[in-house]
């Protein structure tokens, strides 16, 4: 009895234990984010949108009005009361056009501001004007720009006050791409991001 349990116990530690690899496996790629932070502080932002979600930094995420109006017409959510709850949300402002990037270095995020409508983000390439949430240009039909850029254990937050610049190469139901500059006071920072639909 006491060499089956062994046996047993033995199987089920094998078992705990590859799960997480074979999970690693089958996770499919989303699509990835970067940032270059120059100036008094210096910081490389990278991290990646896979379909397993996981603690920690080094995850991506994207969301566009484009997306959620495919999935409010797709045949599985057509006709059921999801098909008014995700057209609803597509014309969040908070779902517009959102982009966030979580690296070891820091993060950074894009984000339509309040009061923004579907229209001011349409599909296709697109340049953006982007900007701080508390710059005084700002406007609807810009996007909210913020980085946290983390070094030596202490966080530098870089907020543009004047116009930087984000140019979508891709922006349909299915992926979502760009490049973008931005200069805040001493700091600059280029990067790009390129993510699939999920759901596609």
């Amino acid at each position: 009895m006491n060499s089956i349990r062994k046996i047993l116990a033995a199987g089920l530690i094998a078992v705990v234990a590859t799960a997480p690899m074979s999970m690693a496996q089958t996770a499919k790629s989303l699509g990835s984010c970067q940032a270059n932070v120059t100036g008094p502080v210096t910081a490389t932002i990278v991290a990646a949108a896979t379909s397993e979600l996981t603690d920690g930094r080094g995850q991506a995420s994207a969301m566009t009005t484009l997306w959620m109006k495919a999935k409010s017409e797709s045949p599985a959510i057509k006709g059921t009361p999801s098909e008014g709850l995700y057209a609803a949300e597509a014309t969040s402002y908070k779902k517009l056009l959102t982009i966030r990037c979580n690296g070891q270095e820091g993060n950074f995020s894009f984000n339509a501001p309040y009061g923004a409508q579907p229209s001011q983000y349409p599909e296709g390439a697109r340049t953006y004007r982007l900007l701080g949430a508390g710059a005084k240009d700002l406007a609807q039909g810009d996007l909210i720009f913020t980085l946290n850029a983390l070094t030596a254990g202490k966080w530098t937050v870089i907020s543009p006050k004047e116009p930087g610049q984000l140019k979508l190469t891709r922006n349909d139901k299915d992926a979502v791409a760009g490049n973008f500059h931005v200069t805040a006071g001493p700091y600059s920072v280029t990067g790009s991001f390129s993510f699939g639909n999920p759901d596609h």
